[in-house]
């Protein structure tokens, strides 16, 4: 099974696909600030409901941008994990065909050892106080 992973808005999608694209489980999950505590016990209840363990996943996708530069975080962080953890492909993917993307890339054996997200334009932080 592959994991995809989508975090770069409030709304976290997690999408179970078989090695040849076809979604078979998936969840949209409003977490907005507390996505960092919450998309890890998100994912492993996405797991079980189709009675997998982490240990099934052959690959995971990350959607890489642009969008919220601390779901984007966030999400790389806990693609990265899971594939090292489980040593397994990553690969980080953009655009409206993300998924299919993704799957082609994990398909052709590539990876990109370490997904990293694209922001779309430089952070908006605060300036330092004098």
């Amino acid at each position: 099974m592959i994991l995809a992973l989508r975090t770069d808005a409030a709304a976290a999608n997690l999408t179970l696909l078989d090695e040849q694209g076809k979604v078979a489980n998936e969840s949209f999950d409003e977490l907005g600030r507390q996505m960092a505590r919450e998309l890890p016990g998100r994912i492993a209840a996405l797991l079980a409901q189709a009675g997998l363990a982490l240990g099934d996943l052959s690959g995971v996708i990350f959607y890489a941008g642009p969008g919220s530069f601390t779901g984007l975080r966030i999400g790389a962080a806990t693609a990265n994990a899971l594939a090292y953890g489980q040593q397994v492909p990553v690969v980080a993917t953009r655009g409206d065909n993300w998924l299919s993307d993704g799957v082609a890339r994990l398909q052709a054996g590539d990876t990109d050892r370490t997904a990293l997200p694209f922001y779309g334009a430089e952070a908006r932080v605060t300036q330092p106080r004098k």
